[in-house]
């Protein structure tokens, strides 16, 4: 089982500078939905309360339940503050609820320090995370994969912040990244989940707005995933033939601001040759396949 503790706290789109306005963690989110072949849940994060909603668990090869589980992140609303500890305690509990399944993980996605008020407040929420939470997590063996969204190192919360997250992860055997900005998000998820299911995640180098990939006779299974700035870049998958492929292909749905899947579901053998994606012109789109 995945556990996604997502942030949604009023710093991502109300801060000075906001940390993700354009909605990348949402979407990368999302994302992870279509790719992860087992359950998965969503803890947002947000708010005073210490009673977080869970979203899921979701079986994913469940086309309703995913695309059910893909809205509710989509249209979770944001604001409040970062009760960071509350969404890790959940977690947990789920995870034992379900017997902690064999690969099971969580990742945490936030812009910053435990917020609240009261015995919530950061100190506290912090407190409770590095003597109860994390060993808790390492004698359980639920590995917690940390992002720091757009984090500043320069300032002391943004230097207590990744200390934290540094421990969460330290702690519990994987690693800790802070991410330069939103966008860097999907790069860094991308290869975490290919290192967790022992697959080859090529990034394809682009040549303006088309990016070549070449498909042997011996592939039997082609994913693209591509990353946009937003959705006024349309993706398009190009075949051998140079014609946009319109059978044969099935997209991600529904529609995302932000990425687009392409697996090809031809039935029999996968015409071999050059395929290209083309991203309509943007700047800072990343494209990835899966062969």
């Amino acid at each position: 089982m995945l556990v996604v503790l997502l942030d949604r706290s009023g710093s991502l789109i109300q801060g000075n500078p906001p940390t993700d306005p354009n909605g990348y963690s949402t979407s990368v989110t999302k994302a992870l939905t279509d790719l992860w072949p087992g359950t998965m849940a969503v803890i947002p994060f947000s708010g005073d309360t210490t009673q977080l909603p869970i979203l899921g668990p979701d079986t994913l090869s469940n086309l309703v339940q995913r695309a059910d589980l893909k809205q509710k992140v989509q249209d979770y609303p944001i604001g409040g503050d970062t009760p960071l500890e509350p969404a890790m305690q959940e977690a947990l509990d789920l995870l034992h609820q379900q017997g902690s399944p064999p690969g099971s993980r969580v990742i945490v996605i936030t812009d910053g320090n435990p917020t609240g008020i009261g015995n919530n407040d950061g100190p506290h929420q912090e407190g409770a995370i590095r003597k109860n939470l994390i060993p808790q997590y390492c004698q359980q063996g639920i590995p917690v994969s940390a992002f720091g969204l757009t984090i500043d190192p320069t300032t002391p919360d943004g230097q207590d912040a990744n200390r934290l997250l540094t421990d969460i992860a330290d702690g519990t055997g994987t690693s800790y990244t802070n991410v330069t900005g939103p966008e860097d998000l999907a790069r860094q998820v991308i290869h975490l989940y290919a290192e967790w299911q022992g697959l080859t995640f090529t990034q394809v180098t682009g040549q303006g707005s088309n990016f070549p990939v070449s498909i042997d006779p011996f592939a039997q299974q082609v994913s693209f995933v591509s990353f946009r700035s937003n959705s006024q870049y349309q993706i398009t998958l190009i075949g051998p033939d140079n014609q946009a492929v319109t059978t044969g292909v099935q997209k991600s749905t529904p529609p995302d601001a932000h990425y687009e899947i392409d697996s090809l579901v031809i039935a029999g053998p996968i015409q071999p040759g050059s395929y290209t994606i083309n991203t309509g012109g943007d700047p800072n789109a990343q494209v990835y396949v899966l062969v």
